[in-house]
C-alpha cells in the first residue's frame, strides 16, 4: 500500500523530503537517513537539503540499499527515514 503519490521525479523527491520534515517536527532531536539504489548524486543533494531544512537533526546518514531489496525497486530509488532521539 502506498503512503503518498506524486507524479514526476522532482515532485516525488520533494514530497518525500516534505513528509520527513513534517514527521521530524514532533521531536526535539533526531537522525535522518537517506538511502538509494544507484542514485548517489541525488542522495547527496537531499543530504544538503536536510542540513538546511531540518533544524534539530543530529546526524545525516547516507547509504545504499542491499541488492536483495534493490531487486524489487530498481535503480534510482531514494528513501528518507527519520529516527527519533529525543
Amino acid at each position: 500500500m502506498s503512503y503518498q503519490k506524486a507524479r514526476g521525479r522532482k515532485k516525488s523527491l520533494k514530497k518525500a523530503l516534505s513528509e520527513a520534515i513534517d514527521y521530524s517536527k514532533k521531536y526535539n532531536k533526531y537522525n535522518v537517513a537517506v538511502v538509494n539504489v544507484q542514485a548517489e548524486d541525488e542522495a547527496k543533494e537531499i543530504e544538503n537539503s536536510i542540513k538546511k531544512e531540518f533544524p534539530n537533526v543530529e546526524n545525516v546518514f547516507i547509504g545504499s540499499i542491499s541488492p536483495t531489496l534493490a531487486v524489487h525497486t530498481g535503480p534510482g530509488l531514494i528513501g528518507v527515514g527519520v529516527q527519533k532521539i529525543d
